[in-house]
């Protein structure tokens, strides 16, 4: 059995302000939306998930937790999912013929923060 990482350093203590970096990509993606159709909604939906997605990188490069073990494979069917809709399905999110962008936001957040995680376990156990 792997021993257990030592996840929260000196270092990551001193970060936990990071959480602020996923709850303003929310707020803002709660006020953002559209009714453009076709390309146009793919081109911002797909923006907004590699927006997203990014937070949840710098979240967890910033202040790492240990949630890969657990979501890790949601995670990549997620990111996979969005891949798949945005190249070759329909697109209608949010309410009413409107796209809501902080409906994307906050599982595109989590999906980088577990698949990040990832990431940085498999180069510690290949520098050792």
């Amino acid at each position: 059995m792997a021993p257990i990482l030592e996840l929260e350093t000196q270092d990551t203590q001193e970060r936990r302000w990071a959480w602020i970096l996923p709850v303003v990509t929310l707020v803002v993606g709660s006020f953002v939306s559209t009714d453009a159709d076709g390309v146009a909604v793919r081109v911002l939906l797909g923006a907004w998930f590699l927006i997203s997605l990014s937070v949840g990188v710098a979240w967890q490069l910033l202040y790492r937790r240990n949630l890969a073990d657990r979501f890790g494979l949601l995670a990549a069917l997620f990111v996979l999912a969005m891949i798949v809709g945005l190249c070759f399905g329909s697109v209608s999110v949010g309410t009413a013929g409107g796209v809501r962008f902080d409906q994307l936001a906050l599982p595109s957040i989590l999906a980088g923060v577990v698949l990040t995680e990832w990431w940085l376990r498999d180069r510690e156990r290949s520098r050792r």
